[in-house]
């Protein structure tokens, strides 16, 4: 597959620097980039270690904001004033 991209002039700077300070050219550069980004998900949870999992799996849950209260979930409250 070819693909053209139009990189802003920064990006472009940015990784012709790149490539000229690690011998490579930018293509090889941005292939690398692309798969490192694109890496499947399943691969990437089964090579996890366990700690590594559980440590992945606390930081999401606490990127999520916490309640000042009790969630109410029960039935009567998801279906208060529908007439039932």
């Amino acid at each position: 597959m070819n693909l053209l991209l139009h990189l802003p002039p920064e990006l472009e700077a940015r990784l012709t620097q790149q490539a000229r300070s690690t011998g490579q050219n930018p293509e090889e550069i941005a292939l690398r980039v692309l798969e490192e980004q694109l890496v499947d998900e399943t691969l990437a949870t089964a090579s996890l270690s366990a700690d590594d999992w559980v440590s992945d799996v606390r930081s999401w849950a606490e990127s999520h904001r916490t309640l000042s209260q009790e969630a109410d979930d029960s039935r009567e409250s998801i279906y208060a004033g529908r007439g039932e």
